[in-house]
């Protein structure tokens, strides 16, 4: 599922030729007539493609870090903050962040609904997405660290990569150790899959 704004604004959602077909056989009704009125009110559209497009980014990548950041554009600034309290992690991140699409010309409208369509909306997929990049950010850490300031030698104070003068702790979920070691959740799997996210039927 792919979607672009036109000149109007409006968003188009565009669907592969056999999701059609498996839409076409599973409610027929759907194809002639007037559309039903959405699930409960809400449109399950924008969530579901932003767990699909992640699960493709996972699979594309084997870089932590740019998984951590497909992971972040779904959070505003504010959970970012708190999750990546580190300055240079969460410029990193925000570097590697995945392009959506363009939008031409710019103007606040088209950028409030691109906005409406990558970042997380309702409470739950918000604590959802907020604990995969938990997750991801310390997959990231294990794999490398972010790059720092560069520091001239003979310069002080000097502070590793990664490391930002009087950061705070990292944010992770207690429930990641076991042991003293750092365990994988499955992360990849879940994203690569498409996650829990999603809702309806569309």
């Amino acid at each position: 599922m792919r979607c672009y704004l036109n000149r109007y604004r409006a968003v188009v959602w565009l669907y592969l030729a056999d999701e059609l077909v498996e839409l076409a056989l599973r409610e027929p009704e759907l194809l002639g007539g007037r559309h039903p009125e959405p699930d409960r009110g809400k449109d399950w559209r924008p969530r579901n493609w932003r767990a699909r497009r992640i699960a493709m980014l996972a699979r594309q990548t084997d870089d932590q870090w740019e998984l951590a950041a497909a992971v972040a554009a779904t959070l505003d600034s504010a959970h970012l903050a708190h999750i990546v309290p580190d300055p240079y992690e969460r410029a990193h991140v925000r570097r590697l962040r995945p392009e959506t699409f363009r939008v031409h010309p710019k103007s606040p409208t088209a950028q409030g609904v691109v906005d409406a369509l990558v970042l997380a909306d309702e409470p739950d997929e918000i604590d959802w997405y907020r604990l995969r990049l938990v997750e991801a950010l310390a997959d990231a850490r294990d794999q490398c660290p972010a790059p720092g300031p560069a520091v001239d030698a003979g310069s002080a104070p000097t502070y590793q990569r990664g490391q930002a003068p009087q950061a705070h702790p990292a944010v992770r979920e207690p429930s990641l150790r076991r042991g003293g070691a750092l365990v994988r959740r499955r992360l990849l799997g879940r994203l690569r899959r498409g996650g829990r996210p999603g809702r309806g039927g569309r």
